[in-house]
């Protein structure tokens, strides 16, 4: 096998010079195109052309220089246990990680770089906001030999990487690589479920965002032509019949259900949940295909959430969150599985708790919760239908159906979220339970709780009332809202109990 060596300073492909281009494509676009959709859509004088000309050659020469430049002046390497980045031409740059840090090397690959057969690779430490070191344009033989060496290394403390790195030692690694267990795939039949089963509401949301911050842009440009058709839009609305509304309704929703379909192939596609060791290992995507390292003990939150037609169907949305020490949360820290058995669920989490909880008994939030929430968002609605009705009286019966349908609305769903409210604990096992429409599931250790706050107003201490909130690694807040004072007492000092007793890792 012929292996790269990792000791001698190496550059990333030649042919990843595209990629360096395009990156800084891309920066100069997110940072001028108010300026670009402002030529673009202005009016056009022939004497300017040879000035745009000269500012379109210039900036592919800026573009050119620079990527030559960035690949030339970016080299990396490993020196003894540390692996040591250099880059930059202008501001000079160098980054050295212990390996030992390392918390997993996550692979990448869009569509350019499938083409080209390159891949991005992302070294994860425990105390950077985004990937600490960022490699655009490594091969991807390269790139899975670091990872196979990296996972030998933490398998075997006393053997420095660069020893390891030599061909001699290839076959000693080939044998000691970790076998991987599958947990989950996913397949096109399950993608399409997921697809019919989505919020397609928030889809239709996003698309008519889209559509209209276009047409926030360029509708001035073409305003004739909008206010045409909408013109011709509300003529064919007044002489729409009851059916032809329906069949408007039938098709915005398949249209819906298409986009959440198409969204879910393209993310998801092919994703696979393996075990190796103490990691798991995630892979999947269409377009960009991406590998993700978790390690087990770095997994801070379970979340299941599941509605009405993913329970008939007998799946459940997973969502993964794992720590983070730095100023944010990655992106590769929340980690989203569109679909679980009930099986796959079960060996999950005997996999990541090790054994099966024993809860206490569900302890659920005070009505006082429903009523004080209704109360509130009641003001909220009667504050703004008197200042709707101050300013448009004719339209007085309109808006008191329109009020009286949305507090209908508010109380139904107050009601289930404060039915569903609920909250387990076992030795080692916090759960929590909410939702309306969908349920949402959320399981954390113990001992993995940064910090716990007690919280009782002044309402509160007149009901024996107090809520309990919970911080975590994640970036994540829990809250149990309005339970009985005296469970929450027992609740806060168990939790801060485990939370000080416990000497077991987790970053």
């Amino acid at each position: 096998m012929n292996s790269i060596d990792w000791s001698k300073e190496q550059r990333q492909a030649p042919i990843g010079l595209i990629l360096f281009a395009t990156s800084a494509l891309r920066k100069i676009i997110k940072g001028m195109w108010p300026i670009l959709l402002l030529y673009v859509f202005k009016d056009k004088k022939e004497d300017n052309i040879q000035y745009y000309f000269y500012i379109v050659l210039a900036s592919v020469a800026f573009l050119v220089i620079n990527s030559l430049l960035s690949y030339w002046y970016f080299r990396y390497s490993i020196i003894g246990n540390e692996f040591v980045v250099k880059k930059g031409y202008l501001k000079k740059i160098k980054l050295a990680v212990d390996i030992d840090r390392i918390q997993s090397v996550n692979i990448s690959q869009n569509i350019v770089q499938q083409i080209l057969g390159l891949v991005t690779v992302e070294i994860d430490t425990a105390g950077a906001k985004d990937a600490e070191i960022k490699l655009i344009a490594i091969k991807k033989e390269y790139a899975n030999e670091f990872e196979t060496k990296f996972a030998a290394l933490k398998s075997d403390k006393s053997v420095e990487f660069t020893e390891i790195s030599s061909e001699r030692n290839d076959e000693r690694i080939e044998k000691t690589k970790p076998k991987t267990k599958l947990l989950i795939k996913i397949s096109f039949a399950d993608l399409l479920k997921v697809g019919i089963t989505e919020n397609h509401f928030k889809n239709l949301l996003i698309v008519f965002g889209l559509v209209y911050g276009l047409y926030s842009q360029i509708g001035k440009d073409f305003q004739d032509i909008v206010d045409e058709y909408a013109a011709q839009g509300i003529e064919n609305v007044e002489n729409f019949s009851i059916m032809a509304f329906v069949n408007l309704g039938v098709t915005i929703f398949i249209f819906a259900v298409l986009v959440s379909i198409i969204l879910n192939v393209i993310g998801y596609f092919d994703l696979k949940m393996e075990k190796e060791k103490n990691h798991f290992i995630i892979s999947f995507g269409l377009i960009t295909n991406k590998k993700i390292n978790i390690p087990i003990n770095k997994i801070q939150l379970l979340v299941w959430e599941y509605n009405p037609f993913k329970k008939l169907l007998g799946f459940k949305a997973l969502k993964i969150r794992q720590a983070s020490s730095g100023a944010g949360v990655k992106k590769n820290q929340k980690i989203e599985v569109p679909a679980c058995s009930n099986n796959e669920q079960s060996q999950l989490e005997n996999l990541i708790f090790n054994s099966k909880a024993e809860f206490s008994q569900i302890v659920k939030t005070n009505s006082f919760y429903f009523i004080r929430s209704f109360i509130i968002y009641s003001s909220i609605i009667a504050i703004a239908f008197t200042s709707f009705v101050m300013l448009r009286p004719e339209f007085l019966n309109l808006g008191i159906g329109i009020a009286a349908f949305i507090e209908t609305m508010l109380a139904v769903l107050l009601f289930v979220a404060y039915k569903r409210r609920a909250y387990r604990i076992s030795d080692d096992l916090l759960e929590i339970t909410k939702g309306q429409i969908a349920t949402t599931v959320v399981l954390l250790q113990t001992y993995k709780i940064q910090s716990v706050a007690y919280n009782q107003s002044v309402f509160m201490r007149r009901r024996k009332l107090s809520s309990i909130i919970i911080y975590t690694a994640a970036g994540t807040t829990l809250s149990i809202p309005y339970i009985k004072e005296d469970f929450a007492c027992q609740m806060f000092n168990y939790l801060l109990f485990k939370v000080e007793e416990s000497n077991q890792s987790w970053m």
